[in-house]
Parts: structure tokens; C-alpha cells; sequence
């Protein structure tokens, strides 16, 4: 463990760098894990890799770093580099080497690999869209698959909380660092004591990173990556939905929007629509979502990982 803590150190004091981000740290991993067999214990030698970052520097910050992920890890706080073989290999084949170089997490990891349905919307949705998110949310958990969102008020809390309410299991992607994350939003709005097998808060960022638009944008594309459809909520015509739904459409990802009559759709749904989404709307007879054909893509089987998608 120490040595697992010490290795994601050295990667934490990288990103901690200006200039520095996913990729061009990736590349220096692969450098490192050739060279030293995953044991990132560095000479002044090896540093020659990470261009001008002063040495001393940079070891005072690994140092630190060390320090930090030991009391995080008292915490119960995990963490999955991008060479671990629990590191969902969805998230490599889509992002490549813009995937997060380590992902942090509180909660059950095993979730990363279960088949599962991403969730979006807006922060200010009307009754309608929370309540057709919460439904539709209801209803993916029930049928077996994880709902992926990004813990954000409105659509995002209400898909999580409709997992968890119907014993589902559900990954709450964050837009800043694992040490901030908050139960307290989620069990708010459940019946009875949220389960951790059940749940898996995660994170990309820096421990402590504070949250910003910048990174709700970025943590979208981790949603998409570890889903196999995107479900868009009340969309508006710019704002992190549509773009979300935007990035999924070119990313290949299925994209199924809420249309509840031609009257009854919003405005940014009607784009996504435009540009290839699916409309999904009551089945026959009843008043419950119609997610058949998301469902029918759960059944498909991941690629599996070759020589050319594998990071490391």
C-alpha cells in the first residue's frame, strides 16, 4: 500500500504543475512504467523526462503528496491509477490518453465495470423533467444497470436518488476533488441510510481541487466514458447539458432525449434531436418512461481490450 500511495504521489505532484495536464502526464507514466516497473522511486537522472520542472522542487511536492494521500487514504478514500487493472478499460478506449491519469473514489469500485446509463440535465429543471428524470432513473436501476450522473442539484440528484431509493446502484461523478465530496446532498433526498456497496462517489481531479465550470465540462466526458447511453433531461439551447449531449453524439455514444409531446419538449432536447439523438417518450398505455431500446444496449458486449487501446 505504501508503495501504491507513494507511485500515485509522484503522479499527483505532476498534475499539480502548470502545464501539465491528462496527456502529457499519461505519456510520462508509460515512460516510467518501462523504465521502472511501476516503482516510480525517481533519481535526478530519471527527472530529466519531466522537462523543466526543477528537481528539488518537484520532490518537495511529491513529499507532500505523500503525506496528504496517507491521511486521505485513513479516511477510506481510494485511489485507481490509470495502470491498475481496476481502472474501467471504457474510460481508456473512449479518452485515450486524455483519461484521468488516477481517479479517486469513496464508495464500491467494482461499480466502474458494471454496465450502466449516464443521466444530464439541468440544474433549474421544471417539475416535469425532474420527476421524468426520476422515473426513468427509477426504472434503469430496477432493470440491473448503474445510473452514472454528475451530483449536481436537479436532474443529477434526482437520477441519484431514484436509484438508490429503488436498492439500485448509482456513481455520483464529481466536479471537484474526493476530499470535498458531501453525503449529505444524497441522503437527503433517500429513504433510510444510504449503502456504500451500493454507491461510488468519484472523482478526477486533485483531492482538493475546488469545483468550477471547467471541470463540470470535463467530468461529463467521464460520464459518457463509463455509460452506455446518455439520457438528456430539459436541455437548453448552451449550458453543460447540451454540450454534454454534443460530446456524447461525437464521442458515439447513444443519446436519448425526453419527448413528451411536440408541445412539451425543450428547446436544446430539439437540437440533440437534430443532430441524431433519440427521442424517448411514455410506453403505450402507461405513463412510465419507454426504455427499451436502452436497456437493448446493455445487453451488448464490451470490445475487448487490444494492444492498440491499452494506455500502458
Amino acid at each position: 500500500m505504501q508503495n501504491r500511495l507513494r507511485n500515485i504521489a509522484y503522479i499527483y505532484a505532476l498534475l499539480d504543475q502548470p502545464g501539465f495536464g491528462p496527456v502529457r502526464v499519461n505519456k510520462i507514466i508509460e515512460q516510467w512504467a518501462a523504465s521502472n516497473a511501476l516503482d516510480f522511486e525517481t533519481t535526478s537522472d530519471d527527472l530529466a523526462i519531466l522537462g523543466k520542472i526543477d528537481a528539488r522542487t518537484y520532490m518537495r511536492s511529491v513529499k507532500t503528496w505523500i503525506e496528504r494521500l496517507e491521511q486521505l487514504h485513513e479516511q477510506n478514500i481510494g485511489f485507481i491509477p490509470v495502470y491498475d487493472n481496476r481502472y474501467p478499460t471504457k474510460m481508456k478506449d473512449l479518452l485515450g490518453r486524455s483519461t484521468p491519469p488516477v481517479l479517486s473514489y469513496v464508495g464500491n469500485p467494482d461499480l466502474l465495470s458494471a454496465a450502466a446509463i449516464g443521466f444530464c440535465g439541468s440544474r433549474q429543471a421544471s417539475p416535469k423533467g425532474l420527476d421524468v428524470a426520476s422515473r426513468t432513473a427509477y426504472m434503469v436501476a430496477k432493470a440491473g444497470a448503474v445510473v452514472v450522473s454528475g451530483y449536481a442539484r436537479g436532474v443529477d440528484l434526482e437520477a441519484h436518488a431514484a436509484s438508490v431509493n429503488a436498492n439500485g446502484k448509482t456513481i455520483l461523478v464529481l466536479a471537484e476533488g474526493i476530499a470535498r465530496f458531501n453525503l449529505a446532498k444524497l441522503q437527503s433526498k433517500v429513504k433510510g441510510e444510504v449503502n456504500f456497496n451500493n454507491i461510488l462517489f468519484l472523482s478526477e481531479f486533485l483531492p482538493y481541487d475546488k469545483w468550477s465550470v471547467s471541470r463540470a465540462m470535463q467530468r461529463n466526458k467521464t460520464i459518457i466514458a463509463l455509460s452506455k447511453a446518455l439520457i438528456v433531461i430539459e436541455a437548453g439551447t448552451s449550458g453543460g447539458t447540451i454540450e454534454a449531449g454534443k460530446t456524447a453524439l461525437k464521442m458515439g455514444r447513444p443519446v436519448f432525449v425526453a419527448h413528451f409531446g411536440a408541445g412539451n419538449i425543450a428547446k436544446g432536447n430539439r437540437v440533440l434531436i437534430q443532430m441524431g439523438a433519440h427521442k424517448f417518450g411514455r410506453s403505450p398505455g402507461t405513463s412510465s418512461p419507454n426504455i427499451s431500446r436502452m436497456l437493448g444496449l446493455l445487453a451488448q458486449v464490451e470490445p475487448q481490450e487490444t494492444s492498440q487501446n491499452r494506455l500502458l
